[in-house]
């Protein structure tokens, strides 16, 4: 029993008439009747009763019309469900981020996508850059806003978005805030205890090894302190503290100072994808990054 002979059935059942319920399916007259005729001769029976005056439902064709009539109903119902499934899966956009990104300008670009684009279905979750990645690779999310040592991964497209380097923050009662300008190395010579404000295994590994990359081990004192409890404790001790750049900057506390550290290497604030034809929703977001990210460069005079 074809589901088509089926719809057939009950379009002629409502209108009682073959040549209106074959035009109502965009069907010639003559086609719409084989779909009956092949309908009653898979069920065995004759369903409607026709003359050249009329057309009626048998006792058989009045038995089964209400599960025809089911039938055919949910059918359109389960079509309805995955024609909508299909429609925001073509713009469903899901994505994982670093928890930084209002450091950055970042957040206000999501919202400006969303804004701009009322079609797209956004998701985004916050975790670290190693999770984003793991997340990456069981496709659980389709790219993801990560720190990243360089623009080249032989798994990963990686499209950066910014360049980042390290500073040091300090108190500005602290004896090196009179400085502008230090080597990574100096802090070794002094012995200082650092202050590590990040639940970012990426930003912890990258101070550690820049570290060891000038020839000490850093003395880590807290782990996984937020920013404006790093600053409320180097305001009132000699503790130093590794952070980005921007988020230094971001901050602006009057009472602490930040310092540009030479010595330590660059890093990125990157997009990555898979390497994979990208989903027409993952292309647009890409173009509006590469949009955004220049316009934050020529904003900062980069």
């Amino acid at each position: 029993m074809e589901l088509f002979s089926l719809r057939c059935f009950v379009t002629l059942a409502q209108y009682l008439k073959f040549s209106e319920a074959a035009d109502s399916l965009f069907l010639s007259q003559s086609a719409f009747s084989k779909q009956i005729q092949a309908l009653e001769t898979d069920l065995g029976v004759k369903l409607f009763e026709r003359n050249a005056w009329a057309t009626a439902l048998t006792d058989a064709g009045k038995a089964i019309l209400p599960y025809a009539q089911s039938i055919t109903t949910e059918y359109d119902k389960a079509k309805n469900i995955l024609d909508d499934y299909i429609r925001e899966g073509q713009s469903r956009l899901m994505l994982s981020t670093v928890s930084f990104l209002v450091y950055y300008g970042f957040s206000e670009m999501l919202l400006s996508f969303m804004r701009e684009n009322p079609d797209a279905y956004l998701e985004v979750m916050e975790t670290d850059s190693e999770q984003s990645l793991a997340l990456l690779n069981d496709h659980q999310v389709d790219g993801c806003i990560v720190f990243t040592k360089s623009t080249d991964s032989d798994k990963y497209q990686v499209y950066p978005l910014l360049r980042e380097r390290l500073v040091l923050y300090v108190g500005r009662q602290h004896p090196l805030a009179n400085r502008k300008k230090l080597h990574l190395s100096d802090l070794h010579k002094e012995d200082y205890q650092i202050l590590h404000m990040f639940q970012e295994p990426f930003l912890h590994s990258f101070i550690v090894e820049q570290c060891k990359s000038v020839g000490f081990e850093p003395k880590v004192s807290a782990f996984g302190l937020w920013i404006n409890t790093i600053e409320d404790i180097l305001q009132k001790n000699d503790y130093v503290s590794i952070l980005p750049e921007k988020m230094a900057a971001y901050s602006g506390n009057p009472n602490i100072k930040a310092i540009t550290l030479d010595g330590a290497d660059s890093f990125y604030l990157s997009f990555v994808t898979r390497k994979e034809l990208l989903s027409a929703p993952l292309q647009r977001f890409l173009r509006y990054t590469d949009d955004f990210s220049a316009h934050m460069s020529k904003n900062s005079g980069k």
